[in-house]
């Protein structure tokens, strides 16, 4: 049953989507609409990216004497800093106030180098703020370097100054001294002075000879996003799948809750052969004309087409064909009259018998209530013979007969083959009407018929119960389907007429049926 489920819900899914095709091509539309103002909307902001590498500098984490350096996202915000942002105000002359709102910097992974990018109403302007903001924050960098090597190059040289003020000291004290050892001693004083004036003298050579490269500009500004042409295109594409997908998801979840049969196509999908598609109205109207005129007169052409359809691919003669319903709960076919109609209107010897268990499909509505029928036959208080009633001069019909709770049990006992196998001596076609195909009372009956009809009522009628009852009637030959489409709305069915406009319709159509067999 797995793999007929799953057809029938691919069965489902496919005639959900032809039903919803307005609706589907309503939300593709909408999607795009909504993604093309999307893509308007981002259109009008351009964006530009500026890659800087970082090299390192003396006076800060990345100076070449710290052997561990820090992680770029402090540079990183220095870029957003007011520094940055004032020099760059000034460079461009655009206001400050508001400036940083366009930026966004970022550091790529496992490197120096940080991106810098700039969202602006226009793409010059975006370029020209990306670079601008990647060389004063290189120059900001260069100055902080400077003030840095200044301060340190200022103490340095402080510190010398003033090993050479007290070297100045000693000399003097030296030329004044005129005791050897004094003069000794402040011989090691002048030459530890000196020392230390050459020591500091070299740090200051190695301060002021450090490294002066802020970094530079790897990958000057250019924009990043596509032109408002191409944005606004891939957006309404975009937006268009997106309505697509919520359409396919809608009609999903309505195959997952009802996967009814709601068009001819739907019955084709499951596997099931289409032999007719009728309208409900235009059987209620031939039923009122068959009980009050008793008489054959014109087939409509959805019957005349059932009616080939079905003698096209059952030609044995006589044949049984049981027709049931494929809706539970539903008392009997509501196509059964109008098949056995037509085949009488061929010519041939036709018995509709009522095998539902209250006649509210054939015996109610052919006014034969209260007769004698099929439950009186199986009781065998008549024969079969008693039972038929005469409609027409090549249609009859066994009623359902008196309500008996056990009716289901003899249809399922040995006299019912006998039974049937003597409807084929009176009738070339034999139409039995039953309730839903899925009931021990069809199954019995499915038993002792040569063939098999299922009704699929439009709306009503589950694609799945059309799978099931497939699968339960095997091996019995299931000839196809009737699709009927129930009496609601308006242009549906024909408009019913007055009594005396139908009087006039019925003579105007016996004359019409008199001629054509002329």
């Amino acid at each position: 049953m797995v793999g007929p489920r799953m057809g029938s819900r691919r069965a489902a899914l496919t005639g959900h989507l032809r039903r919803r095709l307005v609706l589907l091509l309503l939300l593709v539309m909408t999607g795009a609409a909504l993604g093309a103002a999307l893509g308007l909307s981002q259109a009008r902001t351009a964006t530009a990216e500026a890659r800087v590498l970082i090299s390192p500098l003396d006076g800060n984490a990345f100076s070449p004497e710290s052997d561990d350096l820090i992680n770029l996202e402090t540079e990183a915000q220095l870029v957003r800093s007011d520094a940055v942002a004032r020099a760059v105000a000034d460079a461009t002359d655009v206001s400050q106030d508001g400036l940083l709102s366009g930026l966004s910097v970022s550091v790529l992974p496992n490197t120096q180098v940080v991106s810098i990018e700039y969202g602006a109403p226009s793409r010059v302007a975006a370029r020209d703020l990306a670079q601008t903001f990647a060389e004063e924050f290189l120059d900001y960098r260069t100055e902080r370097s400077e003030r840095v090597v200044d301060s340190r190059s200022d103490r340095i040289q402080a510190q010398i100054d003033a090993q050479n003020d007290n070297l100045s000291d000693l000399v003097s004290q030296l030329d004044d001294t005129t005791d050897s050892s004094r003069a000794r001693v402040l011989r090691e004083q002048i030459s530890g002075v000196n020392s230390q004036i050459a020591q500091l003298r070299t740090q200051l050579d190695e301060v002021r000879t450090g490294a002066d490269d802020p970094g530079e500009v790897t990958t000057p500004a250019f924009v990043t996003s596509p032109s408002p042409m191409v944005m606004v295109g891939a957006a309404t594409i975009a937006g268009g799948v997106l309505g697509l997908l919520a359409a396919l998801a809608l009609v999903i979840v309505r195959v997952r809750s009802e996967n009814r049969v709601h068009l001819t196509d739907d019955v084709e999908a499951v596997g099931l052969e289409l032999l007719g598609d009728v309208r409900e109205s235009d059987l209620d109207l031939m039923v009122r004309n068959l009980v009050e005129d008793r008489e054959e007169g014109e087939i409509t052409a959805p019957l005349r087409a059932l009616r080939a359809a079905v003698f096209s691919r059952e030609r044995r003669r006589p044949v049984r064909i049981l027709m049931g319903s494929s809706v539970p709960g539903e008392t009997g076919p509501r196509s059964a009259v109008g098949l056995a109609y037509a085949a009488a209107a061929s010519g041939y010897r036709t018995v509709l018998i009522d095998a539902t268990s209250d006649g509210r499909a054939v015996t109610r509505r052919l006014e034969l209530a209260g007769q004698p029928g099929l439950t009186d036959v199986l009781r065998g208080e008549i024969s079969l013979e008693d039972g038929l009633v005469t409609l027409t001069a090549h249609l009859q019909v066994l009623p359902c007969g008196a309500t008996d709770p056990r009716n289901d049990d003899r249809l399922g006992g040995p006299h019912v083959a006998t039974l049937f196998e003597r409807v084929s001596d009176v009738a070339d076609i034999a139409v039995v009407a039953t309730g839903p195909l899925l009931e021990a009372r069809s199954q019995a009956l499915a038993l002792v018929n040569d063939t098999c009809l299922v009704e699929a009522v439009q709306g009503v009628s589950s694609i799945d119960e059309l799978v099931e009852i497939t699968n339960d009637l095997n091996p019995v030959n299931v000839l196809g389907v009737v699709f009927v489409r129930p009496a609601r709305g308006s242009g549906q069915g024909q408009r019913e007429l007055p009594a005396g406009d139908r009087r006039a319709a019925r003579q105007t159509r016996r004359r019409a049926a008199v001629d054509a067999n002329a």
